[in-house]
């Protein structure tokens, strides 16, 4: 079984459009068990490690289960580009201090539980609360996600992303975000169990 912890993100593999509520509510679809947490960044996600173990076990995850990690998406789109806008290029380093912050509780919570992380999507056409073009965040997410799954690859992590699939020359293709223009639409849902099926990380 595939557990999703983190931010609203986790909604999506509950197998609804409509956001689950927080933990102790759990959400459930055939492949995955969702528990959705506060927002939270990547940044800043050590902040929530022991809360992420603490749920785990309590919704009883057992060492042959996965537990998915979905953060990322807010930094991508609310964090990053005013920094850029502050300081040009120097948003790379914040990229990757980011990713290095972020990698850092993904290894932590690798210590007892197996992880996945889920890579960040492509952007809506409006910020929805964030900042820059869709073709400027999809620009950030591109190189976000770069970043990630190198470093996942490199302490043999799985690392799970469909921005490439959903993205054309920095623009989202429509019918794959729900109607907030920020999440996952369950329109997507087909293509995701495949990405996993193609894993074996499902059957």
């Amino acid at each position: 079984m595939i557990y999703c912890i983190g931010d609203s993100h986790v909604s999506f593999f509950s197998g609804s459009d409509k956001m689950i509520r927080t933990y102790p509510f759990v959400g459930r679809s055939k492949y995955f068990t969702c528990a959705r947490l506060s927002p939270m960044t990547a940044h800043n996600s050590m902040n929530y490690a022991e809360v992420i173990l603490l749920v785990s076990s309590k919704i009883n995850v057992r060492s042959s289960d996965y537990v998915l990690l979905p953060l990322g998406e807010t930094d991508c789109r609310a964090e990053f580009f005013p920094i850029k806008q502050l300081v040009g290029d120097g948003i790379h380093n914040a990229i990757s201090e980011t990713v290095d912050r972020y990698v850092k509780t993904i290894l932590y919570l690798g210590n007892t539980r197996n992880i996945l992380v889920w890579g960040v999507h492509g952007a809506g056409k409006s910020p929805g609360y964030g900042k820059g073009s869709q073709e400027e965040r999809n620009i950030i997410i591109r190189e976000f996600n770069e970043k990630l799954s190198t470093l996942c690859d490199e302490n043999n992590i799985p690392f799970i992303c469909i921005f490439d699939d959903m993205v054309d020359g920095n623009i989202t293709k429509d019918g794959w975000l729900d109607a907030d223009n920020i999440h996952l639409g369950q329109t997507s849902m087909p293509f995701v169990i495949e990405k996993f099926k193609e894993l074996g990380l499902i059957k």
